[in-house]
């Protein structure tokens, strides 16, 4: 059933809508989020938005919009008009997604509408900075003073430029899709921002840094999945990151670093889809576990491997085949800030195409493995003492081990 499926071109599957009940739920959700209403007014704003859910088809898109503009004001009279706005952007034909988004916008507070369209003076993929953005909205007299005693400018512009709002309010493409013109996303301190539910499908950079997600979603409208970088650092709730589902379409990624995520427990379900492996140029893990789930287990190609922040791993025991697969790749190596670890893996000697190998703030290194006759240069910081008498410059008892290699640092 499912081959017939992807195999028939003519015949696209067409997703439907929520059910109203599930859909007035959501709607509810957002509407109600944060209230202190008594029940009576409680009960007839959702006789409102009881009528409301009727008219949108199932659409989450359009009750999340709806319910955030509901909730901005709690007063009845507010939530007729929207009503009343709903009922004529129905009238209007059949995607009326876009009149929706653009109701939201619509119904914003006028300094809240300025500091909304101030974004559009800067050019397609800028980066913001918050504190940037705050400050100029307030040089330009868009940020209204507080009543709250000792509450400054930049306090409350930094309240209305918390990333998860302005994905609330992202311009939609016409299929649903936030931001479908995003390059580039940097997502930095944000705990409470909620899980995408698909990727924007021109996407090729991703970096999230202490982020509260449990998974990291790769669904995306763009076949193949346009992603090259993805970093994914300090994240302690990430448990799932699946890489694997969607290995076929993921042919573009190169660069991939997962730093201190310590419940990591899986890449996703692999499968082998035509003999397709992953390719990377980069790889940058805390976790050396890691290097055993698919698709990084069974990876075709790696040009440059670093292995850092770990204050728990002692060996590689586990991991020295996996060095056997990347013997003819691996070009640079990295170990770093790792606090426990007593030895390097003793298939290093096998990887005939490494030509630099970093170690650095290793405090528990007393030996060095034998080094591949491929190897240009050796660099040895913030190690134990015993490795800088043994492979030092001057009379070191093991330094004949380490001689056919042209280019030496350990500093005293």
């Amino acid at each position: 059933m499912f081959q017939k499926v992807i195999q028939d071109k003519q015949k696209p599957m067409k997703l439907e809508g929520l059910k109203e009940e599930e859909c007035l739920e959501l709607l509810n959700t957002h509407a109600f989020a944060e209230d202190d209403l008594d029940d009576q007014r409680k009960l007839k704003l959702k006789s409102i938005t009881a009528e409301i859910v009727k008219k949108l088809s199932g659409s989450p898109l359009a009750a999340k919009v709806i319910g955030g503009d509901l909730n901005s004001n709690l007063d009845e009279g507010h939530w007729i008009r929207v009503l009343d706005s709903v009922l004529e952007i129905i009238k209007l034909g059949q995607n009326y997604i876009m009149p929706i988004l653009k109701l939201s916008y619509i119904h914003l507070p006028e300094h809240l509408k300025s500091c909304f369209t101030f974004s559009s003076i800067f050019p397609q993929d800028y980066q913001f900075h918050k504190g940037t953005l705050v400050r100029q909205w307030i040089a330009s007299g868009f940020i209204q003073p507080s009543h709250v005693q000792g509450e400054i400018l930049e306090d409350i512009g930094g309240r209305l430029a918390v990333l998860e709002d302005w994905f609330e309010a992202g311009v939609a493409a016409e299929d649903g899709c936030l931001f479908p013109c995003l390059i580039e996303l940097t997502l930095v301190d944000c705990p409470k921002l909620k899980e995408l539910h698909s990727l924007p499908p021109k996407l090729n950079s991703l970096h999230i840094y202490k982020i509260g997600w449990t998974t990291l979603n790769f669904c995306s409208n763009s076949n193949p999945i346009p992603l090259f970088i993805v970093n994914v650092i300090c994240c302690p709730n990430i448990t799932s990151l699946p890489l694997a589902d969607e290995i076929a379409r993921l042919a573009a990624l190169r660069y991939l670093i997962i730093t201190e995520c310590p419940n990591l427990i899986s890449l996703g379900r692999y499968r082998e889809v035509n003999n397709f492996h992953l390719i990377l140029d980069y790889l940058c893990i805390s976790d050396p576990s890691v290097l055993l789930m698919e698709p990084l287990r069974s990876i075709a190609s790696l040009k440059w491997l670093c292995v850092t922040d770990n204050d728990e791993v002692v060996s590689f025991s586990n991991e020295e085949q996996w060095f056997l697969k990347v013997r003819s790749s691996l070009s640079d190596l990295k170990f770093s800030d790792l606090k426990s670890l007593e030895s390097l893996p003793s298939s290093l000697e096998s990887l005939s195409s490494l030509k630099e190998l970093y170690i650095n703030d290793v405090p528990m290194l007393r030996e060095l493995p034998n080094l591949p006759l491929s190897l240009k240069r050796l660099t040895i910081w913030r190690c134990h003492p015993e490795l800088k008498e043994r492979y030092g410059e001057d009379g070191g008892s093991d330094r004949h081990n380490i001689a056919h290699i042209p280019e030496i640092y350990i500093p005293t």
